[in-house]
């Protein structure tokens, strides 16, 4: 199965059944794998925490990219101007936080 064209008929594939939230989250990664092969505009996927936030609900198997201008677990952004530097206990912004 391929990512469907938009963000709402994602989501409608998901909670319909049509698409499990993980398979969703994993042909992202392969799509964001393949821009950034092409394209090297995109930096690494969130793992682990933020990836198994939800497996239910109106978000649940649907990746967020922004640009690296929020704090996250342990590392501070680079905010365009670089790649982020770690930086151990470091909450996460507000923003990430709430995406739990």
């Amino acid at each position: 199965m391929s990512l469907p064209a938009t963000l709402t008929e994602l989501q409608r594939a998901i909670t319909g059944g049509e698409l499990p939230a993980a398979q969703a989250w994993q042909l992202q990664r392969q799509r964001r794998a393949s821009l950034d092969a092409r394209w090297h505009c995109l930096s690494e996927p969130l793992e682990g925490q933020l990836a198994q936030a939800a497996d239910n609900g109106s978000l649940a198997g649907i990746g967020l990219a922004h640009k690296d201008n929020f704090d996250t677990w342990g590392r501070s952004p680079g905010c365009g101007a670089g790649l982020g530097r770690s930086d151990p206990g470091r909450p996460a912004a507000w923003a990430i936080e709430q995406l739990r």
